[in-house]
C-alpha cells in the first residue's frame, strides 16, 4: 500500500469510522477560473480515458458527479473570503508558525508533510487580552483550538494506516 498525500486512510465502507474525504481531493482535476467557471484538467489522471463517471448525460445535461463536483467548488469557493480575513489576522498577531510531520508506518514507508503551517498555542498564551478578547468576539479563538486539535488527528490516521497494512 503506497503512502501519499491523496491517500484515503478512512475508506466508504468501513464499519469502524464515518468515510470522510476532505473537499480539496474530491474536487481535484477541477477548478474555478478567476471568473467562476467550472475548469477541467483533462490532463488529470481523474480523467484518463476509460475510468470514471461522465460528466454528462446523453442529452448535455449535468450527471450526478457533475452536480456533486459543483457542491463541492461551490462549498471551497463559500470560505475563502473568511478565510483570508482569518488568517490574515493571525499573521497580524505572529500566530502562525511552520511544521513538518514525519511518519513512519510498519511497513517501512516513510511519509513527510512539508511546509505546513500552524497556530502556535505559546504565542497564543502571551497575547495581550484585549488581543485574546477579539480573537474571542470573532469567533477566531474556537477555530483556533479547532485546528489545534485536527492536529491530533494525524496520529490517529497513521495508526488507521498501520492497522490496514496489519489487516
Amino acid at each position: 500500500m503506497a503512502s501519499s498525500p491523496a491517500e484515503s486512510l478512512v475508506g466508504v465502507g468501513e464499519t469502524t469510522q464515518a468515510s470522510f474525504t476532505p473537499l480539496d481531493l474530491e474536487r481535484q482535476g477541477v477548478f474555478l477560473t478567476d471568473g467562476g467557471a467550472i475548469a477541467v484538467d483533462l490532463d488529470h489522471p481523474r480523467f484518463a480515458a476509460g475510468q470514471g463517471a461522465p460528466l454528462f448525460d446523453a442529452q448535455g445535461e449535468p450527471t450526478a458527479a457533475t452536480r456533486r463536483l459543483q457542491h463541492v467548488l461551490a462549498q471551497l469557493r463559500a470560505g475563502v473570503a473568511e478565510s483570508e480575513g482569518f488568517i490574515q489576522g493571525l499573521l497580524s498577531l505572529k500566530l502562525i508558525e511552520p511544521i513538518d510531520i514525519d511518519l513512519s508506518f510498519d511497513d517501512g514507508r516513510r511519509l513527510s508533510l512539508n511546509g505546513l503551517y500552524t497556530v502556535s498555542l505559546d504565542a497564543l498564551s502571551e497575547l495581550d487580552d484585549a488581543a485574546a478578547l477579539g480573537l474571542f468576539r470573532r469567533g477566531d479563538l474556537q477555530l483556533i483550538y479547532a485546528m489545534s486539535g485536527s492536529l491530533r488527528q494525524v496520529s490517529a490516521l497513521a495508526k488507521l494506516r498501520n492497522d490496514k497494512l496489519a489487516a
